[in-house]
């Protein structure tokens, strides 16, 4: 054999090892549609590897108890992917193309996920957890999914363990629907030393209308529970201002909106909060958000942001000193 020969085939193998090893898995044994994609397309197969590297690098900062909860939302997200990737809104068989898209969309966040591993908020650390699921109906040509995404804390600690109870969801999916989609996103930030605000968005696609939304919830780290309006408030006559308030921002609103008009809202019963009831608006240096006062239809009206400076003779000392954290 000469040496040019030799070394052509030499160069063969190299070749041909590096093709079926691109990926994080060993491309000659690959069954599933989504790894016989990942192992003909250059892009994928690099996305793949990153992946697998981000989340390793992601467990070595866990804990053996934390990286089973990590390790099983990588798999659900694994299984979620590998069906809704290859599937039409239709439950038709997907083309190459979109599912091409569709992974490398979900490789970019979920190494988002991945690089955000360890980081932490009130010398916590924190990690995602992932849950999801999808129905495919093919007789009523339809898919179903679920999605959820959100934080956890490292720690075996009870107070840390039920900050986790308060971040994660206590039901298990159901897939009752058969056509339609929910996506979950919870994080959570720091407020104060003492309040760390939860916020859950929400995408929903069940019904005429899509539903999209963020529901706020603070955690009061000195109470070891989530914050209640009699935490914040020292009576009730707290809801009559807000009411007031609000009523005067969409009453200026409809002088100014010649599309909106006051007999579109629906009521100012979101203030009507129980003193145990847990304050789930959304929290900011200014004041809170509250909406869902008028219908889908007018939904760019909706929402009005009340300030702290209104509720000064009904703040609790408690409320008034972490409030002032919050402007600092």
């Amino acid at each position: 054999m000469s040496t040019l020969l030799r070394l052509a085939l030499a160069l063969l193998v190299i070749y041909a090892s590096s093709s079926v090893n691109a990926a994080s898995f060993d491309c000659t044994k690959a069954r599933s549609p989504m790894e016989q994609l990942i192992c003909v397309d250059t892009e994928l197969s690099a996305l793949d590897e990153s992946l697998a590297k981000n989340y390793t690098t992601a467990k070595e900062k866990l804990s053996p108890n934390a990286i089973k909860i990590f390790t099983a939302g990588q798999l659900s997200w694994l299984r979620f992917h590998a069906a809704y990737c290859f599937v039409s809104y239709d439950a038709s068989k997907a083309d190459a193309a979109h599912a091409k898209r569709c992974l490398m969309d979900a490789y970019f966040e979920r190494i988002k996920d991945f690089k955000a591993t360890g980081e932490m908020i009130q010398a916590m650390k924190a990690y995602i957890v992932v849950d999801s699921a999808i129905k495919i109906s093919p007789t009523e040509q339809s898919i179903y999914t679920v999605q959820r995404n959100y934080v956890q804390f490292d720690s075996a600690a009870s107070s840390i363990q039920n900050i986790n109870r308060y971040l994660t969801f206590t039901d298990r999916i159901k897939l009752d629907e058969t056509r339609g989609s929910e996506s979950y996103v919870v994080r959570l930030t720091e407020l104060s030393q003492d309040w760390l605000q939860k916020t859950k968005q929400s995408e929903v696609m069940t019904g005429a209308y899509p539903t999209s939304g963020t529901e706020c919830g603070v955690y009061a780290l000195s109470l070891d529970r989530p914050l209640h309006a009699a935490d914040l408030f020292a009576n009730a006559s707290w809801t009559l201002t807000a009411k007031k308030f609000a009523r005067a921002h969409f009453t200026a609103l409809a002088n100014t909106e010649k599309d909106f008009d006051l007999s579109m809202i629906n009521g100012y019963s979101q203030f009507d909060l129980p003193p145990a009831a847990e304050f789930s608006f959304c929290m900011t240096k200014a004041g809170f958000y509250v909406d869902g006062f008028l219908p889908h239809v007018a939904r760019a009206f909706d929402g009005v942001i009340l300030p702290w400076s209104v509720f000064a003779n009904h703040l609790t000392p408690y409320a008034r000193k972490e409030i002032l954290a919050i402007k600092q």
